[in-house]
């Protein structure tokens, strides 16, 4: 536990609390004496929490400091907030800390970062080597023994961070996922419609989050309502992940919703994204959902995969998905959508996209939910990169029986295709048949069915 020392001149006590669900104890006395324990229960966890957080403010705004032997050593001049339950230094290495930047998931380097922790009396390097052990021996026991010591120094671990432990969108999800020490993933939410209780930001939370030292080795984050689900977007949370992304960010989730049950499709506005590629250059895996978005010029050398999706793709994000630069891009997934819903993309920006010669790794490609599905058959043959696929998703269109004798009459430039996925169309019996021997394997489900062409649509508009 942490241990809290003063001396002042006239006297040198020291003071230590550990917190346990609904209850506390203390140790306090003479430095140099066992001192005395006291137990303290209270009605619930959070009330034993908030009674402990008190203590913490208390003693600290009296000049108590954690004891340089303790758990943690405070620098001078850099005390933690009071309010998230103790105070700690924040120890770095910088040597140390470039290497996890530059693999975050690099057990050897968690593993001598923890030994110098440790060396330094800091709880986090044993919690560091508890978790790693704990996965690697996939050891259930030394799993609940590292969530006791997260519990016990919450102080340090969560600090602020502690009120922010759970997303605030009626589902009570976890916020964070610890890993190697320290939160590895992170989800904010917040729906006005089914918390009207939280009053703070996400754009506060998110803040939070980076600023905490728990929260310096982030490699994934999950954003999902950012209040109002049907109008208010993510803007000024991109704004912050543009000045303040860690290095170690690998993983981005914009827009992670359940449609049409969460949210429309069209409802839920993104923003502008175009500010923040230049802060994460170690990107490898990108998800993008909504109905209103701007990417900008895209500049993301280490993608290797990336999820566009949207009831309606805007002419000038189709043109920058063309161009954009990721070298090492292996699967690309691109839904167009209606022209009812801001779809104002043309088969000629598909065109451009297959007419790519740069992209040497990408071997899974999805033009999907499109509404020009019949004409795209019709220029599949001709793109650059299709030779060098191995799976092509063509679902959630309007393609019809016209497009699968297109395609049939095509497929010499389709048969090394180890999948076609031609789900969630209008095809009919006939069409299917049509498609036989294509690629090995040919997905299929799902046909829709209208013979008038003026109400057929794709699969994902409004």
């Amino acid at each position: 536990m942490p241990r809290y020392e003063l001396s002042d001149g006239t006297s040198n006590k020291f003071w230590e609390i550990t917190l346990s669900g609904a209850s506390f104890t203390t140790t306090y006395g003479r430095i140099g004496t066992a001192g005395q324990t006291t137990l303290k229960e209270l009605e619930s966890a959070a009330e034993a929490k908030k009674q402990h957080d008190k203590l913490v403010a208390e003693k600290l705004k009296k000049g108590y400091v954690i004891a340089a032997g303790g758990a943690a050593k405070v620098k001078k001049g850099h005390v933690a907030a009071a309010g998230g339950g103790a105070a700690a230094s924040d120890k770095r290495n910088l040597d140390l800390e470039t290497a996890i930047e530059a693999d975050p998931f690099d057990v050897s380097a968690y593993m001598v970062y923890a030994d110098w922790l440790q060396g330094q009396g800091d709880p986090r390097g044993e919690l560091i080597s508890l978790q790693l052990t704990a996965e690697t021996k996939r050891d259930a026991k030394l799993a609940k023994t590292a969530s006791a010591l997260l519990d016990q120094h919450a102080g340090i671990f969560l600090g602020p961070l502690a009120e922010h432990t759970k997303t605030y969108d009626g589902n009570d999800r976890d916020a964070f996922t610890w890993r190697f020490g320290f939160i590895h993933a992170a989800k904010l939410s917040h729906s006005r419609y089914t918390n009207e209780g939280f009053k703070g930001s996400m754009a506060e939370v998110l803040e939070a989050r980076l600023r905490h030292p728990s929260g310096r080795f982030v490699t994934e984050l999950v954003f999902r309502f950012n209040s109002d689900p049907n109008e208010d977007p993510l803007d000024d949370l991109i704004a912050i992940l543009a000045r303040k992304a860690p290095a170690t960010i690998r993983k981005l989730h914009f827009g992670d919703f359940e449609y049409p049950d969460e949210t429309e499709m069209s409802w839920y506005h993104v923003g502008n994204l175009g500010k923040l590629w230049k802060a994460v250059p170690n990107l490898s895996h990108l998800i993008v959902q909504g109905g209103e978005f701007e990417l900008g010029t895209i500049d993301l050398p280490a993608l290797t995969r990336a999820e566009l999706r949207t009831g309606g793709l805007s002419a000038a994000s189709a043109r920058a998905i063309a161009k954009a630069t990721w070298p090492r891009l292996e699967h690309l997934e691109v839904w167009y959508g209606d022209d009812n819903y801001g779809g104002t993309a043309t088969l000629a920006d598909a065109e451009a996209l297959l007419a790519r010669g740069d992209l040497p790794r990408m071997t899974s490609l999805g033009l999907r939910n499109t509404a020009f599905t019949d004409e795209l058959c019709g220029v599949l043959a001709t793109g650059r990169v299709i030779p060098q696929l191995t799976r092509l998703d063509l679902s959630m269109g309007i393609m019809t029986d016209e497009g699968a004798a297109t395609l049939a009459a095509h497929k010499a430039a389709l048969k090394h295709l180890a999948v076609l996925d031609v789900s969630k169309n209008y095809l009919t019996r006939a069409g299917l048949a049509s498609l036989k021997g294509i690629a090995r394997s040919v997905v299929s489900t799902e046909q829709r069915d209208d013979d008038d062409p003026d109400y057929r649509h794709p699969s994902v508009g409004e």
